[in-house]
């Protein structure tokens, strides 16, 4: 009877985790506009408490975060960088948080996630960041530009009215209105990498995978209860 009841633990705990992982991903995941490269640029300095806006339009529904490439930032020493996302005139505040180290390899990606925007396409918004707090060592923040032909924007300190030579380096990101569009973007974003024989098919095989991964673990543990 113990043992009845601690496969059951087992088989339901394992159901429950696995749900809880696929709720989790799906509802922190988003989509980088993939067309754009980001590049480290000649950097564009902000001091503390002054304010940078970049204006920029969405190419889709569903804006729901931005990336940035900024030198000489270190959040985890005291460096503390509010981001506001804004309408057109820089004046609407729609949304606004603080930017967060990204766990990708470069040292220099930084990333705003936010409430998901739904009809952002071909809107324009202005991000307004502002560098609240520095360690001892004050330094000018450095956000780096680039050159890509995505923005027509350029970047401004708003507290020296500095125009910069060129836009900062940002990549918006979006967030689909349901798992189903989540599924079909991350087959498409696949079928970019894989041979043609497995084009259609990524979701299938990755669920058949998830299941045979889910099903023979509790196996194996089941058969060692005995």
């Amino acid at each position: 009877m113990a043992k009845f009841i601690l496969k059951t633990i087992i088989i339901y705990g394992s159901i429950s985790l696995t749900i809880i992982f696929l709720i989790n991903f799906f509802s922190s995941i988003s989509f980088s506009q993939s067309e754009i490269e980001m590049e480290n640029g000649k950097p564009f300095k902000v001091e503390l408490r002054e304010i940078l806006t970049q204006k920029f339009t969405a190419n889709r529904d569903g804006l729901n975060k931005v990336d940035f490439l900024i030198g000489s930032l270190e959040l985890d020493a005291g460096d503390i960088m509010k981001i506001e996302i804004a309408d057109e005139s820089c004046e609407n505040i729609l949304r606004k948080g603080l930017l967060e180290k990204t766990w990708l390899s470069s040292e220099n990606l930084y990333r705003f996630k936010f409430e998901r925007i739904p009809d952002s396409e071909q809107k324009i918004y202005c991000i307004k960041a502002t560098l609240l707090k520095t360690k001892e060592t004050v330094e000018p923040i450095k956000f780096f530009t680039t050159e890509t032909p995505h923005y027509q924007f350029l970047a401004k300190n708003e507290t020296t009215l500095e125009d910069s030579k060129a836009p900062i380096s940002i990549r918006p990101g979006y967030k689909n209105s349901n798992i189903i569009q989540d599924l079909s973007e991350i087959n498409k974003r696949i079928s970019q990498y894989k041979p043609w024989f497995l084009k259609h098919y990524t979701i299938s095989i990755l669920s058949i995978l998830v299941l045979m991964l889910s099903f023979g673990t509790i196996t194996i543990i089941i058969k060692n209860l005995q």
